[in-house]
């Protein structure tokens, strides 16, 4: 799934995707940690769990700042929460993890985000 992801995120125009995840997993897919690039957390704390993978060749030259998630990430409830990490640990395709997603970013598939290629947002978090 991951592999499928990358080649989605890639074909839609994406620059990179950057991820909270387990540093000794992600790595093998060539994520590296988010502080190489500048980036930090929202309160700009940096840490192994936290990485970049760029898209095409110098993707993030020119980004440096902090990750702002949605608040749609923060303001789920532990059963919603819950319900969405199990579903999350089914196996299942891109089209499937897209379907899961807030309105919001399943709407923003439908658009082209290489129209904006220096817009931050044409970074995939997940």
């Amino acid at each position: 799934m991951i592999k499928d992801t990358l080649t989605a995120t890639r074909k839609l125009g994406f620059r990179a995707v950057l991820i909270f995840g387990h540093e000794s997993f992600y790595p093998r897919f060539g994520f590296k940690s988010a502080a190489k690039f500048g980036i930090t957390t929202v309160d700009g704390k940096i840490f192994p769990a936290f990485m970049a993978l760029p898209l095409y060749a110098d993707a993030l030259d020119d980004v440096r700042g902090r990750l702002i998630c949605d608040d749609v990430y923060s303001a789920l409830d532990k059963e919603e929460s819950d319900k969405l990490n199990a579903k999350l640990a089914e196996l299942m395709n891109v089209d499937e993890y897209i379907d899961l997603q807030p309105e919001h970013i399943k709407n923003y598939f439908e658009g082209s985000p290489s129209d904006a290629q220096n817009d931050i947002k044409n970074i995939w978090c997940c």
